[in-house]
């Protein structure tokens, strides 16, 4: 296998399809969806031969929009049998010069959070085992710089990165949290939030380190960063 089935959706940041975006050689239809047919070839090889590399990387792109790349990998992809199908997931591309409320983007989606500097700095990423966040390089280097930052607030702690997750819905924030290493101990933590302008969050919990006034820094679909004002 050369490269396999591809499927996915592309979205703009309200949530509506985009028709026609460029994926790699191939358009989306109407309803935003793309499907990118496999590639195979045929090679002779010894017995004991490991199957080679699969990398998928497409451009995509549609005019008026930022353009973004879908990155794929498997070290032995190539022995993957006909047929075989790579989800992409739903892919979302903001409009150039767009400016996009963080409200709309951070609501009712389940946050895996990391609080560094005594809750100064908050970082927020996809829960990915309630999510399917789409392989683009984008969202991938979200991801690496999100688990950078967990590793660091947490080095202290090699073998055990505190689970949590927090959610954001109407005005109402849920925030879940391991305590220790061996996660028997966990709690709750329930509060309100307010938006007091669209770059200031105020946040009303009872966590210890969590609450008060946070600027908004920079956010996209997959991401978001919060910093405390005066704390």
């Amino acid at each position: 296998m050369a490269s396999p089935i591809i499927t996915g959706r592309i979205l703009d940041y309200a949530g509506n399809p985009i028709e026609q975006c460029q994926v790699g050689e191939f358009l989306t239809d109407k309803e935003g969806y793309f499907r990118i047919p496999e590639k195979r070839y045929h090679e002779f090889t010894f017995i004991g031969f490991e199957a080679p590399p699969v990398f998928v990387n497409l451009i995509v792109r549609k005019e008026g929009y930022e353009s973004d790349t879908i990155v794929m990998y498997n070290p032995f992809g190539g022995a993957a049998q006909k047929g075989t199908v790579w989800e992409a997931y739903d892919i979302y591309l903001k409009r150039i010069g767009e400016k996009i409320p963080i409200k709309k983007a951070i609501e009712d989606i389940e946050w895996e959070i990391v609080y560094v500097k005594e809750g100064n700095e908050l970082m927020g990423f996809p829960n990915v085992e309630k999510e399917n966040i789409p392989p683009t390089r984008k969202v991938n280097n979200k991801r690496e710089l999100f688990k950078y930052k967990k590793e660091e607030s947490y080095s202290g702690q090699r073998k055990f990165y505190p689970a949590t997750s927090m959610l954001f819905s109407k005005n109402e924030l849920c925030f879940y949290e391991y305590l220790d290493e061996e996660m028997t101990k966990d709690t709750t933590y329930y509060g309100k939030y307010q938006f007091v302008s669209d770059s200031i969050l105020q946040i009303e919990m009872n966590h210890p380190k969590i609450k008060g006034r946070y600027r908004v820094g920079e956010f996209e679909k997959y991401f978001f960063r919060l910093k405390a004002i005066n704390k």
